[in-house]
């Protein structure tokens, strides 16, 4: 299902990986309790999200910071621009 679709936007780097794997686009929203120079995918990908967090780090598998700001900043305009940037 990866391999045929012409990007993927993910939430998570499992997902992420498995695709750029089978040559599909990417779009992250990477929260940044890791950090994103280890673990993004290496395919072609846009990141999205607050790398600055206070979330940044921590490593935590549920939010530590009330209203999730890493990603709460994503709109959804811009996913759509992200798409279309790797789909060109």
């Amino acid at each position: 299902m990866l391999a045929a679709a012409d990007a993927v936007v993910v939430g998570n780097t499992g997902p992420a990986h498995l695709a750029v794997a089978v040559g599909t686009p990417v779009v992250s929203l990477f929260a940044p309790v890791v950090p994103a120079v280890r673990w993004a995918p290496h395919g072609k990908h846009v990141l999205l999200g607050d790398q600055d967090a206070p979330c940044r780090g921590s490593r935590a598998r549920e939010c530590p910071v009330p209203g999730h700001p890493c990603l709460d900043s994503v709109d959804p305009a811009t996913v759509v621009a992200a798409v279309a940037e790797v789909t060109v």
